[in-house]
């Protein structure tokens, strides 16, 4: 799940969230879509260039960046258990 803070209203609203499994491809990380708010369909594909940087954090940024909005997403693991 995925919460924005920006300064003018986006047509995505403030949350947006999917989820479903993913698999790895080289660099990618490809995430398939089982249920998401808009605009993520259920099957849908999402293809992001996945780097990690250390154990504890990754890296996803889209393959092709738009002129537009773009989304960097970092993961980063908080606790040990």
């Amino acid at each position: 799940m995925m919460e924005l803070h920006v300064e003018r209203p986006l047509r995505l609203g403030r949350t947006f969230a999917y989820t479903g499994l993913f698999r790895v491809e080289g660099d990618q990380a490809v995430h398939r879509v089982d249920v998401g708010t808009w605009p993520f369909r259920p099957g849908q594909e999402l293809r992001r260039r996945a780097a990690l940087v250390d154990p504890d954090h990754l890296v996803l940024e889209p393959l092709h960046p738009g002129h537009g909005l773009t989304l960097s997403l970092t993961w980063r693991r908080t606790g040990t258990g």
